[in-house]
């Protein structure tokens, strides 16, 4: 189902995560790098406290209230459009990113470049969604959904190039506001439509209407950078769209095997077993805001030193990697012990119970996808991107050809084609990290990120044990008690410092003092 980018590592010592080497002292040039990757990722996080909030909301509330059935029709809704879609993207928010902070929003990089570029494509993607909707022989409940989520599309079409924008410029506070304001209008239109039972239609098109909010944010900072002036170039629609090319394949291979399955298993299943499988995805993709604030930060930093490799680049590269895994490998295994207790918890009606051995794999794929993404950003920012591409189109291959087989044998066998969906979503992920690290040839990641990897595994196995051991406890203290065991022996394992505790809180107070004056 659906994964994010899809897209991050201590020092080359391997000695913690967001420490410089010891010796040489890095020139400035890393110093900057380095401390604008911790302002973004500051800025970033600050706006994600409020999506793992408004996400784990949405967790709870939406199997609540629609039920296995209901939510299967609308999560084939979304993976319809969404993979019809790709058609709209051509990867141009990918290209405007790394363009972007090379050379400015002028000439053919310039907003409204890449959104007339984008129209006619959003159009083609919306009507193909529709046609395929009514040849797959969708219910028209289901129609109407696939037709109210192509406004989603439209203004996904939009935002997407406003945010690529703003992450080539590193307005990431933007980039930040912006989602809290979309996902806020979202969490109180849902709120509203389920307080006044007004039915599925509505929830979707408030899904859709929401993220208005969002695109007014964020042409705010645009505009004061003067990205939204200039004239068409009709030249610059054809370099616009070669430059994106490689990022579009990417997004589409990735958009294959990350919604096939949904599209699988909506023909091969009935509605309950898709509404299965998005509980068990909405619960995976609680944590994805990791990866995701680490990657959107250490892009453009990444593009930028790109040029001049060397440690800064290396340097920057494997500290994202190793505190995404620090992050995310906990995650995964806490996921894995509570997951029947964290169904119950979230109070999820008993048809829901299916969605446990779902969780349980999908979970796997937390550390791996949040890897990946580390992985994607580090190869395009060496300008790998066409390899890259080639990458996810054989994965683009094999994701639909394994499902094809798994889900009608779990189907049959244990009435559940979701586990066979789940199991290949997996597989995909390591294929993906496999060709990663065989692109990169140990220039960038080596056997310290391997030694770095395996503490992390063990401190959570330590975690994973006593919180197995604590099973039948409230589930918020077991979970508070496990992240404590988890980070303790982090530091006795040597993943976590107590100068990487020091070096981030310096950094808060220095920028809470600086701000300080300007507040008064």
């Amino acid at each position: 189902m659906e994964q994010t980018l899809s897209g991050a590592p201590p020092d080359v010592t391997g000695s913690g995560p967001g420490q410089l080497p010891a010796a040489p002292l890095p020139p400035q040039t890393e110093v900057s790098s380095g401390a604008r990757l911790v302002r973004n990722v500051l800025a970033l996080g600050a706006g994600q406290v409020f999506t793992l909030v408004f996400s784990s909301v949405l967790t709870v509330l939406l199997p609540r209230y629609l039920g296995d059935e209901r939510l299967g029709r609308i999560a084939t809704a979304a993976s319809l459009t969404g993979f019809c879609g790709l058609i709209a993207s051509l990867g141009i928010s990918t290209y405007l990113a790394k363009e972007v902070a090379r050379h400015g929003p002028r000439g053919h990089l310039s907003v409204l470049n890449a959104l007339i570029t984008r129209a006619p494509l959003t159009v083609a993607a919306c009507l193909l969604a529709i046609i395929a909707a009514a040849l797959l022989g969708y219910d028209p409940l289901t129609r109407r959904l696939v037709a109210i989520y192509c406004l989603g599309v439209v203004f996904g079409s939009v935002a997407g190039v406003l945010v690529g924008t703003l992450q080539g410029l590193q307005e990431m506070r933007w980039v930040a506001l912006g989602d809290v304001v979309g996902k806020g209008l979202l969490l109180a239109g849902v709120g509203a439509v389920i307080w006044g039972d007004h039915g599925l239609l509505a929830l979707a098109l408030v899904w859709q209407l929401a993220s208005l909010g969002s695109i007014a944010v964020y042409l705010v900072p645009l505009s004061r950078h003067g990205a939204l002036a200039g004239m068409p170039d009709r030249h610059g629609w054809r370099r616009l769209v070669t430059g994106s090319m490689p990022f579009f394949i990417w997004q589409a291979a990735l958009m294959v095997y990350g919604q096939i399955d949904v599209v699988l298993l909506s023909i091969f299943t009935h509605a309950a077993v898709v509404g299965w499988y998005s509980a068990a995805y909405r619960i995976i993709g609680i944590p994805t805001f990791i990866p995701v604030i680490i990657t959107n930060a250490a892009y453009p930093a990444l593009s930028q030193s790109a040029a001049r490799t060397g440690t800064a680049f290396r340097t920057l590269a494997r500290r994202s990697l190793h505190v995404v895994l620090l992050l995310t490998i906990p995650v995964a295994l806490g996921i894995i012990v509570i997951a029947k207790p964290l169904l119950d918890f979230f109070g999820y009606p008993d048809e829901f119970h299916n969605s446990i051995p779902l969780v349980m794999i999908l979970a796997l794929t937390v550390p791996l996808v949040a890897a990946d993404m580390v992985l994607a950003i580090t190869i395009n920012a060496l300008d790998r991107q066409r390899a890259w591409a080639l990458s996810g189109v054989a994965a683009a291959v094999l994701n639909p050809a394994v499902n094809l087989l798994l889900i009608p044998f779990f189907e049959r066998r244990l009435h559940n084609g979701a586990i066979g969906a789940a199991i290949v979503t997996v597989l995909t992920e390591v294929f993906m990290m496999v060709m990663g690290l065989r692109l990169l040839r140990g220039e960038v990641f080596d056997r310290s990120s391997v030694r770095f990897a395996l503490k992390c595994v063990a401190a959570a196995l330590v975690m994973a044990a006593v919180v197995w051991l604590a099973r039948g406890v409230f589930l918020p203290l077991t979970v508070a008690l496990g992240a404590g065991v988890y980070f303790a022996a982090s530091f006795a394992l040597g993943t976590l410092s107590v100068h990487d505790v020091r070096r981030l809180r310096t950094y808060v107070l220095n920028r809470a003092r600086a701000r300080a004056p300007a507040a008064a």
